[in-house]
């Protein structure tokens, strides 16, 4: 059978990877993940906003190419200061120009996706023949907790679904106790599906059928400070999501967007023309 290629990494590299970087993630999401501890950057000690991406849940630096990493060979920072950059490629390494903050159309957001990148493509991105993620395991485990949960069926078997996520040996983030009530037990399914299916093309159906659209995907979407750190932790609620009105240098953050969601139109898809066309007892749906 004749494998399928594809050309996602080349839309998901750096600059200096020869990438586009044309998806990139949000600081939010970057500042979602919890640290070590299972506790959320606004409430662990472990928390250092010098170096944020230290004693974080190891999927964050699993899913995305942090400033400071080593990212396809190159070390990766996007501080626009940051003019020289090495590369790995060659031994011993050189220092060579970083396309990752000269280029004008470098990440926006400070940062890249690693899911779906892998130096085996580098001899050419835009043939990959890397399987692209249908569904997981994971994600099964996580439907099933979730669908136990808001069943009112909250039982040991749900507790142990996600906790095979969390404490497989490459992630071995702190287990989830019992005794959670429903809320509190949604949050941590909520999280979990944030933290491992990020990248994987869930996200939207998962904002909608919560209903939490019009809060997630309202406002500014914001990359990082271009030219240092955030100054504190924003404050992560119940569903992961950031707020940076605490944050004393929030002003420093890049605006990539802002973004407004219409609940009474975006919660529902529109009903194509064809089919009304066809059956003139359609009504469409408001507001399309």
């Amino acid at each position: 059978m004749k494998t399928k290629m594809h050309s996602t990494p080349n839309n998901l590299l750096s600059r200096n990877g020869l990438g586009f970087t044309n998806k990139v993630p949000s600081q939010s999401l970057v500042d979602a993940y919890t640290c070590t501890d299972g506790l959320n950057i606004d409430k662990s000690p472990l928390f250092d906003p010098k170096s944020p991406y230290k004693n974080r849940d190891p999927r964050l630096t699993f899913t995305i190419a942090v400033p400071g990493s080593i990212f396809y060979n190159y070390q990766f920072e996007t501080h626009r200061d940051s003019v020289k950059c090495w590369n790995y490629n060659t031994t011993p390494a050189t220092r060579v120009d970083n396309q990752d903050a000269l280029n004008a159309f470098a990440t926006f957001t400070g940062y890249c996706w690693k899911k779906y990148v892998d130096l085996e493509d580098k001899a050419d991105r835009t043939n990959s023949d890397m399987n692209v993620i249908q569904i997981r395991y994971a994600e099964i485990l996580l439907i099933y907790a979730e669908a136990k949960n808001e069943l009112g069926q909250l039982d040991q078997s749900a507790y142990d679904a996600i906790n095979l996520i969390r404490s497989r040996p490459s992630v071995n983030m702190p287990i989830i106790t019992l005794g959670k009530t429903t809320a509190e037990f949604r949050s941590l399914v909520r999280k979990e599906r944030l933290y491992e299916l990020a990248m994987e093309g869930l996200r939207l159906t998962d904002l909608r059928r919560w209903k939490i659209a019009d809060k997630a995907m309202v406002g500014n979407f914001y990359g990082r400070v271009q030219k240092g750190l955030l100054a504190g932790a924003p404050q992560i609620d119940e569903n992961g999501l950031a707020n940076y009105d605490n944050v004393a240098n929030r002003a420093d953050l890049r605006v990539i967007e802002v973004r407004t969601f219409d609940p009474a139109r975006d919660y529902l898809w529109p009903i194509p023309n064809i089919e009304i066309v066809t059956n003139p007892k359609l009504i469409q749906n408001p507001k399309y």
